[in-house]
């Protein structure tokens, strides 16, 4: 990469366990200091493009990726559309620090960021430096996503007065990793949808690997979960589709219906 360049990609962050999050950064090389630009759509809850959970919960996952990687924080800008600006955070040792702290200091410090656009200065991260993005979207391979999501914002730099405090709070959904194990001990390692295995791909490094799918949104509210009636795995590609719009999430037939379709066959992917 240049002395200054920007990624061509934005990396989408996933959870450790696959689930893909509304969340997206930029790695950036900025006078040859590393940075990413993370992106995660705010709003008001009560509007169509509502307050989005995955802002903390994404960026929460990344400082734990820095942190498990050796890096240190340097230091952290506000950049949205209305405002630029250095955010009172120290210099940080994120190989010891806690990420839910980290993450609750740095929502502090913004006191307003609807944009939800936040740009962490970092060094020490012990990885190759073309692998940066695979590292920090999944922990360790990741997916570039070429086109944005419809929830993105470019930045632009504006500068306007602001001072107003106000306290936000945000649920996350908690998910129960025996059950993801669990679901892929009833239904297997092979994607339901178009029938893609990773231990067939690659060997045994990806035996036993596979992402799973919740048929009832996790985020409709606390209850018990039944892996082999409410759980399907899913290869990272179907699982993305299947979440591929705000506010749609796809069934397993309709996906299958989709890919179907575009091969021109009526036979069951296998």
């Amino acid at each position: 990469m240049s002395q200054s360049s920007t990624s061509a990609y934005r990396a989408q962050v996933f959870e450790d366990d696959g689930t893909p999050l509304k969340a997206t950064f930029n790695f950036q090389l900025r006078d040859g200091k590393t940075t990413i630009l993370f992106y995660s759509r705010g709003g008001k809850s009560d509007l169509p493009g509502a307050r989005n959970p995955d802002y903390h919960l994404g960026l929460e996952v990344l400082i734990g990726r820095l942190g498990s990687g050796g890096a240190r924080l340097d230091e952290v800008h506000l950049e949205t559309g209305r405002e630029h600006r250095v955010l009172d955070v120290p210099p940080m040792d994120l190989r010891i620090a806690d990420a839910n702290k980290v993450r609750k200091h740095l929502s502090r410090a913004q006191e307003s960021n609807g944009i939800r656009q936040i740009r962490l200065f970092f060094s020490g991260l012990n990885v190759p430096l073309e692998q940066i993005e695979e590292f920090l979207s999944r922990g360790s391979a990741g997916v570039m996503v070429p086109d944005a999501p419809d929830w993105y914002e470019p930045v632009t730099v504006l500068s306007r007065t602001e001072g107003r405090v106000r306290v936000r709070l945000s649920k996350v959904a908690e998910r129960d990793p025996s059950l993801r194990a669990a679901a892929i001990r009833v239904h297997g390692a092979r994607c339901v949808v178009c029938g893609f295995s990773f231990g067939d791909t690659y060997g045994e490094w990806g035996a036993g690997f596979i992402e799973v799918h919740h048929l009832l949104p996790i985020a409709d509210g606390e209850r018990a979960t039944d892996p082999t009636k409410e759980l399907r795995p899913l290869c990272a590609n179907c699982h993305c589709m299947v979440h591929r719009r705000r506010g749609i999430t796809l069934t397993i037939e309709e996906l299958r219906a989709k890919l179907l379709t575009q091969l021109g066959t009526g036979t069951r992917v296998s």
